[in-house]
């Protein structure tokens, strides 16, 4: 069974800070593959989740080099809390799960 990733991740709680950004992805990848993330696409999702950490962590380093250390943690750990959140209402629901 598909589960839209997005639409449970929205529903669940976007934390403030990133509201605005998560918006912008949502339609970014609506434009981009016409439809939201959901489960079972046919793509490795650790394997994404991979690539995408360490693009971040050459944007955290860029921003701590540029001189905006305080700001860049605060948004990592944020989103630290935020994806603990999800993986707690997930593993609450079942959702993915055997």
């Amino acid at each position: 069974m598909k589960i839209c990733v997005t639409k449970l991740v929205e529903e669940l709680t976007v934390p403030d800070n990133f509201k605005e950004v998560f918006q912008l992805q949502k339609e970014k990848g609506l434009r981009e593959y016409g439809e939201l993330l959901h489960t079972f696409n046919g793509r490795d999702a650790l394997e994404d989740l991979k690539q995408e950490l360490v693009d971040s962590s050459l944007y955290f380093s860029q921003a701590i080099l540029e001189g905006k250390r305080e700001e860049a943690i605060k948004v990592l750990l944020s989103f630290i809390v935020w994806a603990r959140a999800i993986e707690g209402k997930m593993t609450d629901q079942k959702c993915g799960g055997a």
